[in-house]
């Protein structure tokens, strides 16, 4: 199971209370899926907190590299 099946098979027990993902009918599982994929989506872009930590890393290691 990929994590985009495994993101719309929890969407599907949130809104049901109930893991029913199998007795859902196609449509709704690829509706699922486009709102699962929407939301993987928007994970994936880092918060500037992130990115600045990131950059943090890089610089200590530039500098590790310059001593070692």
């Amino acid at each position: 199971m990929t994590m985009l099946d495994n993101a719309a098979r929890a969407l599907a027990k949130v809104r049901s209370g109930a893991d029913d993902y199998e007795a859902l009918d196609d449509q709704l599982k690829a509706d699922l899926k486009v709102e699962a994929r929407a939301m993987l989506l928007a994970l994936r872009d880092p918060t500037d907190s992130v990115t600045s930590a990131g950059a943090e890393i890089i610089r200590n290691v530039r500098q590790l590299s310059r001593l070692g």
